[in-house]
């Protein structure tokens, strides 16, 4: 049987710079209705929205929402994850210290 895993690629799964983050869901409202949510994650974003070190609500990245195997979310099939502005969070971003593409 051949071995199938890929060796010496650094974008696979779990071989990459996985980071961890803790956040707060600001904004529910994903224009593309695509049940993604934007987070403020900690020691990754100020706590400031606005000023000269602030980042805007509008300006952080959609995280996507991982959600149980029930729920198709595809073709905007299945359930709506229930999380509301507010929420704490736990998630890795996938492109590693880039921090651009979370997945909650």
């Amino acid at each position: 049987m051949a071995h199938i895993q890929p060796e010496g690629q650094t974008n696979f799964f779990g071989k990459d710079s996985l980071m961890p983050f803790i956040g707060m869901v600001e904004d529910v409202n994903d224009p593309k209705a695509a049940q993604r949510v934007k987070v403020r994650c900690i020691g990754v974003h100020p706590e400031k929205r606005n000023g000269e070190n602030g980042v805007k609500t509008e300006d952080l990245p959609w995280a996507r929402v991982g959600m149980p195997t029930t729920f198709a979310q595809q073709a905007r099939i299945g359930g709506k994850h229930g999380l509301l502005p507010g929420s704490y969070v736990f998630g890795y971003f996938l492109d590693g210290e880039d921090c651009q593409d979370p997945l909650i």
